[in-house]
């Protein structure tokens, strides 16, 4: 007789997906700190905290959230009053959910899926938080090789950048007819010390000022484009140089890159043509002052009425 019930557990538990594999994601627990031995409510087994309102080990925790979650006609194939001990818990899942209800447990503390992966998620950033990132030596070189390049080609003070187009801020943009023929003399950047006008100002604050649903709001915005329409990109052989330095940086890191430099001329190639706008609008972004609102490249400073007349 003995040896038919173990028979006939085993084939039930093999048909049934709440077996004891895993740890309980999803359970409310509390973890005592003292160093009493606990056990299980439910098998005898030894004990991790509370789980579900019950002090319980990790098996039975577990047990009772997937029969919980997956909820499974349960029949005990015996009298319906088996003893749950750590050796025979699995062979009568019927009386071990019993016995889980009996002591307490409840299934409205097993938390959603959701929830599960949030806490997860909280859990893993903790640790990575907590454990020092350890690098192997090639990483470490790697990283190293990325530093050096970038501080010796990546100019944040834009002091190399001397030869240039300047930008025409004093021409009335909205008024003057264009010529017809660019400025094409260079200048140091010396004649940029200046700051954006007042008027540049001015219109920046009312391009950003359209979102406003007002009707004052409606005829900025209908100006804005009869002023647009009539613009002249003054800046554009301006920001031409300047895209153009930068460019010419991005090329010089990649080429101070051993494993760039391993690389055949073509994939060199189609990295930099898929890569250099990304790296760039980064560079750019780190000029950004948004106290007040300027690029500000070392001694060149750049307002929002400057790049509109760029684009």
């Amino acid at each position: 007789m003995c040896l038919l019930q173990i028979r006939m557990s085993k084939e039930m538990e093999e048909l049934s997906p709440l077996g004891d594999s895993g740890h309980g994601d999803g359970s409310e627990e509390e973890t005592e700190e003292d160093d009493e031995p606990k056990i299980c409510q439910v098998c005898g087994d030894k004990s991790t905290g509370y789980h579900f309102n019950a002090m319980t080990c990790e098996g039975c925790k577990g047990f009772f959230r997937r029969a919980m979650k997956r909820p499974a006609q349960l029949s005990c194939p015996f009298q319906n009053a088996c003893v749950i001990t750590k050796s025979n818990r699995r062979q009568c899942q019927s009386c071990r959910l019993q016995k889980c209800l009996s002591i307490g447990m409840k299934r409205e503390l097993i938390m959603s899926d959701e929830a599960v992966e949030k806490r997860r998620m909280q859990i893993k950033r903790k640790k990575m938080h907590e454990e020092p990132v350890i690098l192997s030596p090639q990483q470490e070189a790697v990283i190293e090789e990325l530093l050096t390049a970038h501080q010796k080609t990546f100019d944040m003070t834009c002091a190399q950048f001397i030869q240039f187009r300047p930008l025409d801020r004093d021409q009335k943009s909205s008024t003057v007819e264009y010529s017809g023929e660019p400025k094409t003399s260079r200048y140091s950047y010396a004649s940029m010390h200046k700051p954006p006008p007042e008027d540049a100002v001015q219109r920046t604050a009312n391009v950003t000022s359209l979102s406003s649903p007002s009707s004052s709001s409606q005829s900025l915005e209908n100006k804005e484009r009869k002023w647009l329409k009539g613009a002249i990109f003054t800046s554009l052989p301006h920001f031409t140089d300047l895209t153009t330095y930068m460019i010419k940086n991005v090329i010089n890191f990649s080429k101070t890159l051993t494993m760039f430099r391993a690389l055949i001329i073509e994939d060199q190639i189609s990295l930099l043509k898929g890569a250099t706008l990304e790296i760039l609008l980064i560079h750019f972004n780190m000029f950004f002052n948004d106290v007040t609102g300027n690029w500000e490249c070392g001694p060149l400073q750049y307002c929002l009425d400057d790049v509109m007349r760029g684009l």
